[in-house]
């Protein structure tokens, strides 16, 4: 797109350069008719003068007073000339002018499309990888999920084994407890009633350990999900601000170009004006 462009804008200014040339040509043209008018006007004043000399002495006064009239419309038509001259190179100056100012026009704006297209370009991206980290994130979500459910599983599993046990190991002790009541009730009696008391002071010892390895778990969980909210939060506000960012240019960039195109509308009015008020002069 942006060679195809070049190749245009070239072509456009070869064609200008080539029309000025031809007016250029027009113009020398046209000059060089009037002069060799002028010239035979002189010629035929000239030949009418000698005549009226060899015919009439009387009239000298009056021939004299002739050519200082002629003199005088000679003099009137080479101001009207300069002044034609002036006119024609301000026209042109002015043209080019012009015609410069619409190619800035024309690259200001190519360039200003493909910045924009650039900065969407950037922006589609930044959204794509906010949509993939937040299906990163879902998925994750769906994962933790999945291993909560299988840990629950275990423990109840473990939960019926160890009831299991338990029973079966009651049960054995009951025997054997009856078998040694049988043979020695006294010293069994004491003999469980210390056994209870350790049992409970142990069980009691494990469920405290239990209770603190769950907080330390729920804590370090909880500071891993504060640290990935934090780091996901911050890059949401960078891409916010690139964005607002590049916005900010924009406006810039375009309030700059609409002020210097209205200050060349004004300074083309006043040279348009200008022109008016010579012509009307002239």
């Amino acid at each position: 797109m942006h060679g195809a462009g070049e190749e245009e804008e070239e072509e456009e200014e070869e064609e200008e350069e080539e029309e000025e040339e031809e007016e250029e040509e027009e113009e020398e043209e046209e000059e060089e008719e009037e002069e060799e008018e002028e010239e035979e006007e002189e010629e035929e004043e000239e030949e009418e003068e000698e005549e009226e000399e060899e015919e009439e002495k009387k009239k000298k006064k009056k021939k004299k007073k002739k050519k200082k009239k002629k003199k005088k419309k000679k003099k009137k038509k080479k101001k009207k000339k300069k002044k034609k001259k002036k006119k024609k190179k301000k026209k042109r100056r002015r043209r080019r002018r012009r015609r410069r100012r619409r190619r800035r026009r024309r690259r200001r704006r190519e360039e200003e499309e493909e910045e924009e297209e650039e900065e969407e370009e950037e922006e589609e991206e930044e959204e794509e990888e906010e949509e993939e980290e937040e299906e990163e994130e879902e998925e994750e979500k769906k994962k933790k999920k999945k291993k909560k459910k299988k840990k629950k599983k275990k423990k109840k599993k473990k939960k019926k084994k160890k009831k299991k046990k338990r029973r079966r190991r009651r049960r054995r002790r009951r025997r054997r407890r009856r078998r040694r009541r049988r043979r020695r009730r006294r010293r069994e009696e004491e003999e469980e009633e210390e056994e209870k008391k350790k049992k409970k002071k142990k069980k009691k010892k494990k469920k405290k350990k239990k209770k603190k390895k769950k907080k330390k778990k729920k804590k370090k969980k909880k500071k891993k999900k504060k640290k990935r909210r934090r780091r996901r939060r911050r890059r949401r506000r960078r891409r916010r601000r690139r964005r607002r960012r590049r916005r900010r240019r924009r406006r810039r960039r375009r309030e700059e170009e609409e002020e210097e195109e209205e200050e060349e509308e004004e300074e083309e009015e006043e040279e348009e004006e200008e022109e008016e008020e010579e012509e009307e002069v002239f």
